[in-house]
Parts: C-alpha cells; sequence; structure tokens
C-alpha cells in the first residue's frame, strides 16, 4: 500500500468545542479528533477476503509412500510428514476475480491430530497438475507415484517449486497453524507461474521416527469453520485509472471521482506512560503474557505492521529464546485468568525469533517488532497481544499505561500454566497500522479544557494540532469527539466549529494570526446540548 504524502497540517480549532480532523481520533485535554480519510467512498468487503469452501469447490489430497497406489481424495483429512514413512499433503483452493492489487495471503489450517513432538511444516507452490481422485485409502488416482492415471509425478510424492515458500512449526493439535504464502500466490495472480495449489512436506528432526500431523481438509463436514482456508487482503485500487490531464494556464479546476482510496499507514502510540514493571520482559526463564488494546488504542483498523515497545533507560542486555508474539481478536473489555478464554477463534503468529537479542537503548527508547503482515485488525473488536518466550538471560524494565485502574487489562504466567495473574496496567505500545477505513487517534488523557463551562455565556477558544496528534495523516475531516468529565445536561447557544490550516507550533494570543488564510466553518448548532 503506497504511504500518503503527507503536508503539515495544523488543526485550529474555535470554539466553545473542540475540533476534529475528521478520520482520525485523538486527544488533548478533554478532546478527541477523529479523521476519516474519504471513509464514505470505502467497501470494506474488497478489503480482506477469506475464501473457506467446502469440497465441491476446494481440492485436496493426501499421499503415502507406504501405500503408493493409494488416493486420499474423498478423506476428510490431510496429512504430511516424513521419517520412516513420507506424506505429501495438498490443497488446492480457487482465487477469486479480483483486479485489485493483492497486499498479503495467509492459508490457513486446523491441526487434528499428529505424532511427534514438533514439525517444521512447508508450504511450496505445486508444479505439474493434479487429480483430486474420490478414494478414502484404497486405488486411485493421484496417488504416490501419479499425478493422473496417464501422468507421473517426476518426483514420487509431488513436484513442486522449491521457492517460494513458506515455513512454520506445527506443536499441537486443536489449534490453527497459519502460512504466508503471500510470494506464491503473486506468483500465480501475475502468471508467472501455473496455479496448481498447494503441497504440504515436512521436515522431521528425527528421521528415524514416523513423525507426521493431520489437518481438516474441505470434506469435513461436523465443523466447516475448521476447513481450510485462505485470506486475501488488498491495497484499494482506482478502477478505472485516473487518465492524463492537460491544463491550459487559464482553465478551472476539475473533480475527478476516485473510486478506491489508499490511506497510508498510522502510527499510534496506545496512550501516556505511567509506572514501571518487568512485563513482558521479565527476569524468569520462561513467559507467557497477554494484553488487550481498545481500538482507540490500537489507532486505526488494518494491517499492522510492527509494534513497538517503550522501555526504560534502565533497559539491561538480554537474550530471549523461541521468543513469539501473536495477535488476536477479543471481544472482551477485561481479561480472564485463562489464557485460551482471551481471545475470538485463533491467534495469529506475526513475530517469532528462535534467539532475540534485547540491546540496550541506544539512545532509542522503543524496542521495534517488524511483523510479517498476516495479521489485519477489525475495529469492531479489541486487539489482545500475546507474548511468549522460553529460556532467557539478563533483565528488563517497561513502562505502563494505566486507564484509572480498571479491569484486568494485562495477565501473565512464569511456569507454562495455562492460567496467570491479571492487573490493570499494560504496556506502552506504538501501533503501526496500514489503513484499510477509519484512523483513530486517542491518546487517552482527559482535563480540565474549558471547552464547555455553562457560566460563561460567550467563549471563542483555539486549540492547535500539528502533524504527530494528527496521527501523520492527511484526509478528510469529517467528525468530532470530546470527553465529557462532568455529570449532567447543559445547552449552548450557537455552536460553532472551524478549521484552518497553521504554520503554528504554538498558539498566539491573537486569534487571527493562529491560521493560513480563513477559517472553514465545518459545524454550526443553534442549540447544542
Amino acid at each position: 500500500m503506497d504511504k500518503l504524502n503527507f503536508v503539515k497540517i495544523t488543526a485550529c480549532i474555535l470554539a466553545a468545542i473542540m475540533i476534529v480532523p475528521a478520520g482520525l481520533f485523538f486527544t488533548t485535554t478533554n478532546d478527541i479528533v477523529i479523521i476519516e480519510p474519504a471513509a464514505e467512498i470505502v467497501d470494506d468487503s474488497v478489503d480482506t477476503i477469506v475464501i473457506q469452501p467446502n469440497g465441491t469447490v476446494a481440492r485436496h489430497n493426501c499421499m503415502r509412500e507406504d501405500n503408493p497406489d493409494d488416493n486420499y481424495g474423498g478423506w476428510d483429512y490431510i496429512f504430511t510428514g516424513n521419517g520412516t514413512i513420507d506424506y505429501s499433503g495438498f490443497v488446492d483452493i480457487p482465487l477469486p476475480n479480483n483486479p485489485a492489487t493483492m497486499m498479503n495471503a495467509t492459508l490457513s489450517l486446523y491441526s487434528e491430530n499428529m505424532n511427534g513432538a514438533l514439525l517444521d511444516v512447508g508450504v511450496y507452490a505445486v508444479s505439474a497438475p493434479w487429480v483430486q481422485g474420490s478414494e478414502n485409502g484404497n486405488p486411485g488416482f493421484a496417488n504416490w507415484t501419479h499425478r493422473t492415471a496417464t501422468a507421473a509425478w517426476i518426483t514420487p510424492g509431488g513436484d513442486y517449486y522449491q521457492t517460494p515458500s513458506a515455513n512454520i512449526e506445527v506443536s499441537t493439535t486443536d489449534a490453527w497453524f497459519s502460512w504466508d504464502v503471500t510470494s506464491i500466490v503473486a506468483g500465480w495472480m501475475t502468471g508467472a507461474v501455473d496455479n496448481n495449489g498447494l503441497i504440504l512436506k515436512t521436515n522431521n528432526p528425527n528421521p528415524a521416527s514416523n513423525n507426521w500431523v493431520r489437518f481438516y481438509s474441505s470434506d469435513y463436514v461436523t465443523n466447516p469453520a475448521l476447513r481450510p482456508k485462505l485470506t486475501l487482503t488488498y491495497s484499494a485500487e482506482i478502477d478505472p485509472p485516473v487518465p492524463a490531464q492537460t491544463f491550459q494556464e487559464d482553465d478551472p479546476a476539475r473533480s475527478i471521482d476516485l473510486l478506491g482510496r489508499d490511506n497510508g499507514s498510522v502510527v499510534h502510540t496506545t496512550g501516556p506512560k505511567d509506572s514501571a514493571s518487568g512485563y513482558p520482559f521479565n527476569v524468569a526463564f520462561q513467559l507467557h503474557y497477554q494484553s488487550l488494546y481498545t481500538p482507540e488504542m490500537v489507532g486505526a483498523e488494518g494491517v499492522i505492521r510492527k509494534i513497538s515497545i517503550n522501555r526504560t533507560d534502565a533497559l539491561a542486555v538480554g537474550n530471549y529464546s523461541n521468543f513469539k508474539i501473536f495477535l488476536a481478536h477479543t471481544d472482551l473489555d477485561n481479561l480472564t485468568t485463562t489464557f485460551a478464554n482471551n481471545f475470538n477463534g485463533y491467534q495469529v503468529e506475526v513475530f517469532s525469533e528462535a534467539n532475540m537479542i534485547m540491546n540496550s537503548s541506544n539512545g532509542d527508547s522503543w524496542i521495534h517488532f517488524d511483523l510479517n503482515d498476516n495479521f489485519t485488525y477489525d475495529s469492531s473488536h479489541n486487539l489482545l497481544v500475546d507474548i511468549q518466550y522460553y529460556g532467557r538471560g539478563g533483565d528488563t524494565t517497561l513502562s505502563d499505561v494505566t486507564d484509572g485502574g480498571v479491569g484486568e487489562k494485562r495477565m501473565w504466567s512464569t511456569s507454562g500454566a495455562a492460567t496467570g495473574s491479571t492487573n490493570v496496567y499494560r504496556p506502552c505500545f506504538i501501533f503501526t497500522t496500514d489503513v484499510i477505513d477509519n484512523a483513530i487517534i486517542d491518546d487517552g488523557r482527559m482535563g480540565n479544557g474549558g471547552l464547555f463551562d455553562p457560566t460563561d455565556t460567550y467563549t471563542k477558544y483555539q486549540m492547535l494540532y500539528n502533524v504527530t496528534d494528527m496521527g501523520n495523516q492527511s484526509g478528510l475531516i469529517d467528525k468530532i469527539g470530546f470527553y465529557k468529565s462532568n455529570v449532567g445536561i447543559t445547552s449552548f447557544p450557537n455552536v460553532t466549529i472551524s478549521v484552518a490550516h497553521s504554520d503554528n507550533d504554538t498558539i498566539s494570543s491573537t486569534f487571527s494570526h493562529n491560521y493560513i488564510g480563513s477559517l472553514t466553518d465545518v459545524y454550526f448548532n443553534v442549540n447544542f446540548t
């Protein structure tokens, strides 16, 4: 997704109420600003597509070295493994005919059973056509030796391209596992390679054993929600393309209707920092940690590209082994003490490093994690961040975000248990998100802004917001929100809100000196309650 060309924007707001540039939520004192870049022309349904078809639409297969003539195209499962017996699993989910630019593609499979503690499962593009067949362990095609009734595989078990590929470790049953297959699907969409589906192959660390994993196939009918699925995320397209424009010196301005949009990236801090704590980097040998963030804290709806965690200058060097970050949606407002009960559906692994070294700050007060782009955040839910590691050295401290000390926002366990301890704190994060729809910035601060004072008969009020306050975002400002700090209902006559650009870094004491050109009235209410 192309980034926006940022301009220096400062919203100068006049009114008995604060002003909001449309589309971004942010606050200073009592206010929240909402900026929604061109949201009125957005159709969210084209941005992320989840394809989870049944066995009539999708194809699958399993081939076994020990039963080379047998076909498993009618089975409810997909096998893959190697060691004393080799297995090949096949998945083929048809792609939609979408002309937009595909940003990400993720294959997700649900593990039903496995033999062996850990398997490295790779996904590759099949290089030759094959037929599914309908047998359940009986002679048929395709099988270990033949891809059709008349054509043999060049390599028994299936022919495939070695690159690109996607590899993850499968370590448990009754869980979703996801592979980033963006490069493979991009090759299919451009026609660089033929789309013959995907093959699953494993690298067994103990070839003397029979290690395998079994996933549900598209024929699984007991719970269709556990069938294989392909999630595609598209960037917005302008379609048809804007033609070349030629202007003469005296030609009037032209209005060009854009049927798509690209909202760029929003970099947003979850809130102010308060107090110090070792989580999610702790002196313990292992840690399982979760924290919960609201849409206002995340800042935008879209693909979360990066997470940055605030740290103090006292951060010590440490090694964190088997370090992973997972993201998930949750509809909880407060975390339970059971990790598995705190998210909707399943978690998506977005970062993994076998031995992550946490260096001293070198002047940077943030720890940055570049994610694998597998997770698209939907702002109709809260966000759960799950961090796990096993094995470490060193010690750290971090700054927390508080929200008045209400509810359970963070939980942790240092023993590997399924349950943990909870409290109100959560680390201060920066979320970098490629925006799909509305960006919301809310830094969480509330105070006495003096916007609405029932004792005043007349109020003229200006507030200045810089580019950072606006989330480094430009777009249509179409909504304003503000915090109500006092209980009660009062009417205010003739409330007017105006906005303008400003090159000022600070507000002067003369109203007319604080903006460029003229103010634009964006709201009027003869009797605002």
